[in-house]
This record gives C-alpha cells, sequence and structure tokens, in this order.
C-alpha cells in the first residue's frame, strides 16, 4: 500500500483581508476514508476536505494540512498564504 501523502490548493491565489479563501484538501495511499484538519496560521482551525477562511489582517501565514486515514496514519502540506492589501 502506497504511504499516506497530503496536498491542498487554494483560491484566490492572491488573498485580500476578510474576503474568503476556499482550501482544497486531497490525500492520496493509505486506506480511505480521510479526515482533514486545517490549522490557518492565524490561530483558527477547521475540519472538512473543503473549507472556507477569511483573514482579518494582511501578513504571511503558513497553513498546515493534516490528513488522517481509517489507519491513523498521517501526512502533513504546509503552504504559505501571503495576505495583501491592493
Amino acid at each position: 500500500m502506497p504511504p499516506l501523502s497530503a496536498s491542498f490548493t487554494y483560491s484566490p491565489s492572491s488573498p485580500l483581508p476578510v474576503l474568503p479563501v476556499t482550501f482544497t484538501g486531497s490525500a492520496t495511499g493509505g486506506t480511505q476514508p480521510y479526515s482533514f484538519t486545517w490549522d490557518f496560521g492565524d490561530g483558527s482551525t477547521a475540519t472538512g476536505q473543503s473549507v472556507d477562511h477569511s483573514y482579518l489582517l494582511p501578513g504571511a501565514y503558513t497553513v498546515t494540512l493534516t490528513v488522517t486515514d481509517a489507519g491513523g496514519q498521517t501526512a502533513k502540506a504546509y503552504q504559505t498564504v501571503t495576505v495583501t492589501i491592493l
């Protein structure tokens, strides 16, 4: 069985403060079903494969996605989201 791996995308790619950002996680390997847990780098967390989050202030935030499979394996993916003012 291939090892569990996690990745995610987000849109829009240049988020603005207060406006929602959509994060979509994906996982391969391991044993389905998967659970998705998000840490948005600003003290907020969420669960689910696709989630929306709004940042109140501009800055660079490290987003962490943790995927857990049915067998208890975990995999993490990280990206830095930069929130800017026009």
